[in-house]
């Protein structure tokens, strides 16, 4: 497993690098480009894009619990809630009927490598919904609390024992209230902190993969 994508900083594709400011973006573009530490992801090609969450039970189609009425969306499932204007407490219960119990980490992931021809792997860790598919410390809405099992972990091991590259992508609506009051500059806090704590503690094999 390779340490994570970019060599410190955040890769989005394979020509585009995520910074702080559209300003720093835009002044560091020609040495984005000219960047050769992402050069395994090029000669990679071929990657695994998993999307899974609570939206996976709906599959793009919602009954609404109040009136039975069933409506099923046009658009790209993964944003149903708010496309279809889900009731935020009624999407929630969705947790209490998500069980991955056939999901077998090692077995996927060795197929992938030894059968599919996968050169890496990327799970949503959290997407906009807001269901983490780990153990999070900021919120009980999240795979272990609902079904006892840390899929970003289980995933992880995994690729770590088959020498698989790993990745994941973390979303977070600007919806958290810190300190009373909802804060832009606080939500960046935040993230920053999670992702840090999602990287070091699932994507790492060991301490010294930390030296960027």
């Amino acid at each position: 497993m390779k340490s994570c994508f970019g060599c410190g900083k955040i890769v989005l594709t394979k020509n585009e690098t995520f910074y702080v400011t559209r300003k720093s973006a835009i002044r560091n573009k020609e040495k984005v480009m000219a960047d050769t530490k992402q050069q395994w992801y090029k000669d990679a090609k071929y990657g695994l894009f998993i999307h899974w969450g609570l939206y996976s039970i709906l599959a793009g189609e919602w009954k609404d619990p109040k009136t039975g009425e069933v409506t099923k969306t046009d658009r790209i499932a993964e944003w149903i809630e708010n496309n279809l204007n889900i009731d935020k407490e009624d999407y929630r219960k969705l947790k209490d009927e998500f069980h991955p119990d056939k999901f077998d980490a090692d077995m996927f992931v060795k197929r992938a490598k030894e059968q599919w021809g996968v050169k890496y792997i990327v799970l949503t860790s959290k997407h906009h919904e807001g269901f983490a598919m780990y153990d999070s410390k900021v919120s009980d809405f999240n795979v272990v609390k609902a079904a006892g099992r840390d899929i970003l972990r289980e995933l992880s091991d995994a690729c770590k024992k088959y020498d698989m590259t790993m990745g994941m992508l973390y979303t977070q609506g600007f919806s958290y209230k810190l300190f009373g009051r909802s804060s832009a500059y606080g939500v960046i806090l935040l993230v920053l902190g999670v992702v840090l704590s999602l990287i070091t503690n699932h994507l790492f094999r060991e301490d010294k993969d930390l030296a960027m």
